[in-house]
């Protein structure tokens, strides 16, 4: 490839028919992309994680990550489960699920044990200890999300949910 040779883009950044762009966000004179941008929604979506996770860090108490309190609170809401029912829970995949599993059970935050019935499943459960962490913690992920959503109005808040539920429903197909 030359330097004055330039790449085409993948037929799914095309024009649509009607001359709009098929993907939004930022773009050059040219008309190439620009991914690392304070208007591209993967930069937006980033900075609003690292905002979240910077707060989290700053609010929540003890050593807790935030995966892991969600982890804690779906097994108190809906009780004992195997490690695929969590993950479509809390959707964690599995290589991320794992480990974080691992290290609640090695702190004394959740028990693992063998289904009966097959004893391939493991069934995880909350210890005392674990709800207790939960207790404790759960006050500090509402002040997280208050936080985050603080410069919004509460009509702007329902309306930024929406729209990010409505994408993500795109995603599990439930539109």
């Amino acid at each position: 490839m030359t330097g004055d040779s330039v790449q085409a883009e993948p037929e799914f950044f095309a024009p649509a028919r009607d001359g709009r762009l098929t993907h939004g966000g930022p773009r050059r004179a040219d008309g190439s992309r620009v991914f690392c941008h304070p208007d591209s929604p993967a930069y937006v979506i980033r900075r609003l994680w690292q905002r979240r996770a910077q707060l989290w860090q700053d609010v929540a108490p003890g050593d807790l990550t935030f995966p892991q309190f969600m982890v804690l609170a779906v097994l108190s809401e809906h009780g004992q489960m195997d490690q695929r029912t969590l993950g479509t829970h809390t959707r964690l995949d599995k290589s991320t699920a794992g480990p974080l599993i691992n290290r609640l059970h090695a702190n004394g935050l959740i028990d693992i044990a063998q289904d009966p019935a097959d004893r391939r499943r493991k069934v995880l459960g909350l210890t005392d200890e674990g709800q207790k962490a939960l207790t404790v913690t759960a006050p500090y992920a509402t002040v997280v999300e208050d936080m985050l959503l603080a410069p919004l109005s509460p009509a702007q808040q329902a309306d930024f949910l929406a729209l990010a539920t409505r994408i993500l429903s795109a995603e599990d197909g439930d539109q």
